[in-house]
């Protein structure tokens, strides 16, 4: 249990941060926010929605042939792309980059505009594009596992707040203070105490 105690006066108050999986149904998916990039998938496959020929018209009629040939044609058609490759095996899994194998492979791309590109971020736009690719696309394999979460926030043992729709971040530093953002200026707790809550979130 983490927890920190707050003087007020003569008075301790024990605050405590609880995470959990998140139970709230209408969750959005994250591909209805506003993604840098836009899914190309191949055929009806039933992974991922095929974004790309919405938000592109020049990608409506795309074929698809191999993945040497697609890359170059969805660079002739001026789009920077990426292999987006899917993991069934016990659970499906989406992910950056090219894969092969019994229970896996190349479902399409993930595609952007590279003059977007360059106008947002420069002549040296592809590593953070990247970047941003692997996070978007992350983001959205954590919500089709059920990798969302929610945190309840207590102050001697009553519940004063709730937050959901939480995703996890590799960087556990800028989580917490994320966290930390959404707390109540009185609450006591660290940052450690938030991190050590985390670490317990299939606890609750």
């Amino acid at each position: 249990m983490e927890e920190q105690l707050e003087f007020d006066g003569f008075i301790k108050h024990k605050w405590e941060i609880k995470f959990g999986v998140d139970t709230f149904s209408g969750c959005d998916s994250p591909r209805d926010w506003d993604n840098l990039g836009k899914i190309l998938t191949n055929g009806n496959n039933k992974y991922a929605p095929n974004e790309a020929p919405s938000a592109y018209s020049e990608l409506a009629d795309f074929e698809f042939s191999n993945l040497h040939d697609d890359t170059e044609k969805l660079i002739k058609l001026g789009f920077y792309s990426v292999p987006l490759s899917v993991y069934d095996h016990s659970g499906v899994s989406i992910r950056i980059g090219e894969a092969h194998g019994w229970d896996c492979g190349v479902i399409g791309f993930y595609v952007a505009k590279i003059d977007d590109l360059v106008r947002d971020y420069g002549q040296d736009w592809h590593e953070k594009v990247d970047s941003i690719f692997e996070g978007e696309i992350e983001t959205y394999d954590n919500y089709i596992n059920g990798e969302v979460f929610e945190y309840a926030l207590f102050r001697d043992d009553e519940p004063v707040d709730s937050l959901s729709g939480i995703y996890p971040c590799k960087d556990l530093d800028a989580f917490a203070s994320d966290i930390a953002g959404y707390l109540p200026e009185k609450c006591t707790l660290s940052l450690d105490d938030i991190k050590a809550a985390w670490e317990k979130r299939y606890e609750n």
